[in-house]
């Protein structure tokens, strides 16, 4: 399931989201969320009346456990590209968890800053353009999503 845009209607989808998606205002920009049914998302950035970024979403109902260890900022310097880097599955007592992980937030600034470190249980939408392996002391995996 998903959204299919001709070449040439980009900017009618465009519009479509703006003027009927949920739009929330924060310090750092508008967040446009536009929801097609059935799962499909997609997320507009907008700095002012000017537009930023679109990024995909699910709204599906993966979810897992996340111990959040600190936010990354986008080289790029846009603020609204933060990304959380922590440990899926994290153990009490133990620094660490079954994987770390490192993931773009888009709806970061609607939340705010959680403070770190933070245990929530967070959905994926799982839009990866790398995944790796890494050998540390506790071997893993890092997923990227889609746009960095």
């Amino acid at each position: 399931m998903g959204v299919v845009v001709p070449p040439n209607g980009m900017f009618d989808l465009l519009d479509r989201i703006v003027t009927t998606g949920r739009r929330t205002t924060t310090p750092h920009g508008d967040y446009v969320s536009w929801n097609a049914g059935m799962g499909p998302e997609v997320w507009l950035y907008l700095d002012g009346t000017n537009f930023q970024q679109m990024a995909p979403h699910f709204s599906g109902g993966f979810r897992v456990h996340c111990r959040l260890n600190n936010e990354l900022h986008h080289e790029s310097g846009e603020p609204q590209q933060v990304a959380l880097q922590g440990w899926l599955n994290p153990k009490k007592g133990i620094p660490g968890g079954e994987c770390p992980i490192v993931f773009d937030c888009p709806d970061y600034h609607v939340h705010g800053a959680p403070g770190f470190p933070h245990e929530c249980e967070v959905q994926f939408a799982l839009f990866p353009i790398s995944i790796g392996y890494a050998a540390t002391r506790m071997s893993g995996c890092r997923l990227r999503s889609a746009g960095r």
